[in-house]
């Protein structure tokens, strides 16, 4: 996460703020997959899941691809063509 929006978030919400500075997320886990979806064809998403020690049935799933990809590209079709206005900022 990029120092404005940690900033913006930390400013926004003390909680939050002492969270980040305990960092008590424990490493992640990392898979690469392939994927062919059925409107925008190929594509390459990696999925990291993030493991809150103090919750241990909880976790964070995260899917991105690399900026600036074919695949980055044809999630912003799909998601133009889901009729979504909403997307990472």
């Amino acid at each position: 996460m990029s120092g404005p929006q940690r900033g913006e978030l930390g400013a926004a919400d003390r909680q939050f703020a002492a969270l980040w500075a305990g960092h008590t997320v424990e490493p992640c886990g990392r898979d690469v997959y392939d994927l062919a979806h059925p409107v925008v064809g190929d594509l390459t998403v990696t999925q990291q899941t993030f493991h809150v020690p103090q919750e241990p049935h909880q976790s964070l799933v995260t899917f991105t691809t690399e900026p600036e990809s074919a695949s980055s590209t044809a999630l912003a079709v799909l998601q133009q063509a889901c009729g979504s206005g909403e997307g990472p900022g």
